[in-house]
C-alpha cells in the first residue's frame, strides 16, 4: 500500500492527508457507481483522471490483489495445482496490474524461482504504472509489456510469441464488445484464441465482478469451454455443465472471503459510505484437456452460500455437486454439527456428505444430525485431509 500511495501522488511520502483521503473517496464513490449498474465507466479509460486513477489504486487495485490470493489459495488446497521452479505468467488486460503481482507473489511463496510476465492492456499509461509497480515491489521478476486492443478483428492476441504456464484475465472480460448482441460469442472465441498460448499443462485463470450480469455471463463462458473440451480445477470439483444458469435468471455463483488488515481500503469504504466487510468475485481456473477425474469424489460437495437460519432454527448452506445445488441443515445447536465444523463453512469450502439425513419429501434436501458425519477435508486455508469424524 504505500509504494502505491507514493506512485499516485508522485512523492515520497506514503500518508494520506486528510483532504487527500476525502478527494479518494469521493472519487471512489463516483468509481463505484460507474462500475456497477449501468457500468457507464467499464472499459471507458476512467485512469485518465488522477482522482478516479487514485480511487483505484487505493481502493479496487488491493481489493483485486486480495481476491486473485484467495482465488490461488483455494486452487492450491485443491492439490491440483504445481508448479516448476519457472513460470511464464500472461496478464490479459492487466491494468496497473494488481492480479499478476498478487500471482507472483502466490508463486514466490510455493517456491518458484524464475518468474517471467508479459502485461497486456490497451492503456500505455496503464502498463507503464502496472510496470512501476512491479519495480517498486517484485524487482526479481522479469517483465514486458505489450499495447493490445483485444477488439480489434483478427488482432486480438497478436504480438504474443510464447507460449505460458498461467493465463490471467481478472475484471476485464466483461468490458469487451460490452452492449454488443453477439458478446459472448466473441468472447468465446477471444478465449478459444487464447488457449493456443497455453502449455499443455498450463492454466487459464478468469475472474469477474461479483454482479449478477458479469458473475452469469463468466458461468456461461465456462460452460462453453468445458463444451470445448476444457476442465475446471476450481472452485469447481468436477467440470460438469454449471447448474446455476438453469436454476434460474437472478441465480449466481460466487466466492466470498473476509476483508482483513486493510485499514485504508477500510477506512475509504467508510467515508464513501459503501459497504466492504468481504471481498466477493466469480472465477474458474481451466486446463486444456478433459476432466479426468468426473468420477472421483462421489460425496464430495462445493459450498455456494453462507450458513442461513430459518424460521425453525436450522442453519442452512447450499451446496453443489457439479450436477445440482441442494439444500443441507443443521440445528443451530446441535453438537455434531459444531465438532465437525458444520457450522464454520465458507463459501466454496469443500465438503464430503456421508450419509445424509433426508429432508421431508425432498431427496434433495439433507439434514444433519448424530446419526450423520460431515467431512471438511479442504477447509480455507489448510491444505491437509482433516480426520473424518463418524458417530
Amino acid at each position: 500500500m504505500p509504494s502505491l500511495v507514493k506512485i499516485w501522488r508522485g512523492s515520497g511520502n506514503s500518508i494520506l492527508s486528510p483532504r487527500e483521503l476525502d478527494r479518494v473517496s469521493n472519487a471512489l464513490l463516483r468509481l463505484q457507481r460507474g462500475l456497477t449498474g449501468k457500468r457507464e465507466l467499464a472499459g471507458a479509460g476512467y485512469m485518465q483522471e488522477n482522482d478516479l486513477l487514485g480511487a483505484y489504486l487505493l481502493y479496487y487495485w488491493p481489493v483485486t490483489f486480495l481476491q486473485v490470493h484467495h482465488a490461488f489459495e483455494t486452487a492450491c488446497n485443491s492439490n491440483k495445482i504445481t508448479f516448476s521452479g519457472q513460470v511464464q505468467l500472461l496478464d490479459l488486460g492487466c491494468g496497473p496490474g494488481p492480479a499478476g503481482i498478487s500471482l507472483c507473489n502466490e508463486l514466490k511463496k510455493l517456491g518458484v524461482k524464475k518468474i517471467s510476465v508479459t502485461l497486456t492492456d490497451y492503456s500505455s499509461k496503464a502498463l507503464n504504472l502496472a510496470k512501476k509497480i512491479y519495480e517498486a515491489n517484485l524487482p526479481g521478476v522479469n517483465v514486458e509489456t505489450k499495447i493490445l486492443n483485444f477488439e480489434e478483428i483478427g488482432k486480438t492476441t497478436s504480438g504474443l510469441e510464447k507460449k505460458y504456464d498461467l493465463v490471467i484475465m481478472s475484471h476485464a472480460l466483461n468490458e469487451l464488445w460490452k452492449n454488443q448482441k453477439d458478446a459472448q460469442k466473441k468472447r468465446l472465441e477471444f478465449l478459444e484464441e487464447t488457449v493456443k498460448y497455453l502449455l499443455p499443462d498450463g492454466i487459464l485463470f478468469l475472474m469477474e465482478p461479483a454482479l449478477l450480469n458479469t458473475s452469469r455471463s463468466l458461468i456461461e463462458l465456462r460452460n462453453m469451454l468445458v463444451e470445448k473440451g476444457m476442465s475446471v480445477i476450481s472452485p469447481c470439483s468436477k467440470s460438469y455443465q454449471c447448474p446455476v444458469i438453469k436454476a434460474g435468471e437472478n441465480i449466481t455463483c460466487h466466492g466470498e472471503y473476509a476483508l482483513k488488515n486493510a485499514p485504508l481500503i477500510m477506512d475509504l469504504a467508510r467515508r464513501a459510505k459503501l459497504d466492504r466487510n468481504s471481498v466477493k468475485m466469480t472465477y474458474f481456473m481451466f486446463k486444456n484437456s478433459p476432466d479426468l477425474h468426473s468420477d472421483e469424489g462421489e460425496n464430495l460437495y462445493t459450498v455456494v452460500s453462507e450458513g442461513m437460519l430459518n424460521k425453525s432454527g436450522r442453519i442452512r448452506f447450499l451446496l453443489c455437486d457439479g450436477k445440482s445445488r441442494i439444500p443441507c441443515s443443521a440445528k443451530k445447536d446441535d453438537s455434531h454439527a459444531r465438532e465437525t465444523g458444520f457450522f464454520k463453512l465458507k463459501r466454496y469450502d469443500k465438503i464430503e456428505l456421508i450419509n445424509p439425513e433426508i429432508r421431508g419429501d425432498n431427496k434433495d434436501a439433507y439434514g444433519i444430525s448424530k446419526e450423520t458425519a460431515v467431512a471438511h477435508p479442504l477447509q480455507q486455508g489448510n491444505s491437509h485431509v482433516s480426520d473424518r469424524k463418524k458417530v
